[in-house]
C-alpha cells in the first residue's frame, strides 16, 4: 500500500525517486500447522465443556472453519445419510452496531458436502434432541438460542478446551488441519479428495498444506493434480452422480472427488454414546 502511494506521488509530480526503490521486504515466515494424533484429539473432545464438546467434535472430524461451523442449521443435517452441506459461514459485520450475518461462502469450492462418521452422527442427533429453539434453526447456537459470535465461541468454547487439554499452543484453525491429517493416515484419501472435503478453490493449495504428509504419494499423483487442476477424479470417478457407497451423495462437479465413497473418508471412531438401535 505505501509503495502504490508513493508511486502515485511520483506520477503527480511531487517525488522525483520513490524513496522505497532498491529496499527489500523481510522474508515472511507463516507458522506451521500444528495437528494431533488420534489419541490426543479423543482428549480434545473430553477436555471440553460438556456443551461444547459436540462442536469441538465436528470441527476435529470434518475440518470446517470456524464461520461454517457456526453456521450450521438443522437442515444442513443429514444424519442419516451422514454427511452435513455447508452452504453458508457466520461472519461479524463490523459497525455502530456489529451484527452476524450468515452469507454464503467466499468461493464455490465452500458450498460442498462433507462426510461424517456413525459416531459423529450418534453424537449430533443426541445434541439435537437436547437443543431448544435457536435462530435460525442454529446447531451451535450461544446459550440463548442466538448465533454464537466468534469471540463468544473463543471464550465459551475453545479457550476453556485448549486450557483444559493443556494445549494452550494450538489455534482453532489447527482443529482443520487435524482432520485433514486424520483423514489422509486412516483413509487412504487422496489430495484431490481431500481439496473437496476442506473447501479449498485450488489443488495447489492443499499440495502445499498437506503435501508432506503423503510423500509416498505425492511423486504419483499430486503433480499430475497440479498440472491439469485436479480434474483427474473426472476420470476416475465417471463424472458427476451417485458415488457408489455414498447413500446417494452426488458430486457436485467433474474432478471434485473420485469414485471412493466420501461418506467413508473418515473411518475413525469418535468417543460417544452407544449408537441406538
Amino acid at each position: 500500500v505505501l509503495r502504490s502511494c508513493l508511486k502515485s506521488a511520483q506520477i503527480d509530480g511531487h517525488l522525483a525517486t520513490l524513496p522505497l526503490l532498491g529496499v527489500k521486504m523481510p522474508r515472511a515466515y507463516s507458522r506451521q500447522p500444528t495437528v494431533m494424533t488420534l489419541g490426543e484429539a479423543f482428549q480434545m473432545v473430553q477436555a471440553a465443556p460438556p456443551d461444547w464438546q459436540c462442536a469441538i467434535a465436528t470441527a476435529l472430524f470434518t475440518g470446517l472453519r470456524l464461520g461454517e461451523l457456526l453456521g450450521l442449521t438443522r437442515e444442513d443435517l443429514d444424519l442419516p445419510g451422514r454427511r452435513l452441506s455447508v452452504r453458508a459461514t457466520l461472519t461479524e459485520v463490523s459497525g455502530r452496531r456489529p451484527r452476524l450475518l450468515r452469507e454464503e461462502p467466499k468461493s464455490r469450492a465452500g458450498l460442498r458436502q462433507v462426510p461424517i462418521v456413525e459416531a459423529l452422527a450418534v453424537r449430533l442427533q443426541d445434541h439435537l434432541d437436547t437443543l431448544g429453539p435457536t435462530d435460525g434453526g442454529a446447531v451451535f447456537a450461544s446459550p440463548v438460542g442466538t448465533w454464537m459470535s466468534k469471540s463468544n465461541f473463543y471464550r465459551d468454547a475453545w479457550k476453556p478446551t485448549r486450557t483444559a487439554a493443556g494445549r494452550e499452543d494450538l489455534t482453532f484453525h489447527d482443529l482443520r488441519h487435524t482432520a485433514a491429517s486424520l483423514l489422509l493416515a486412516h483413509s487412504g484419501a487422496e489430495l484431490a479428495e481431500l481439496k473437496f472435503v476442506l473447501g479449498h478453490s485450488q489443488i495447489a493449495h492443499t499440495v502445499d498444506l498437506y503435501g508432506h504428509l503423503v510423500p509416498g504419494r505425492y511423486f504419483k499423483g499430486v503433480a499430475r493434480d497440479v498440472r491439469h487442476g485436479g480434474q483427474h477424479g473426472a476420470a476416475a470417478g465417471g463424472g458427476g452422480g451417485a458415488v457408489p457407497g455414498s447413500g446417494g451423495c452426488a458430486t457436485s462437479s467433474a474432478g471434485d472427488v473420485t469414485a471412493r465413497s466420501r461418506a467413508s473418508l473418515l473411518p475413525v471412531a469418535l468417543p460417544c454414546r452407544p449408537s441406538r438401535r
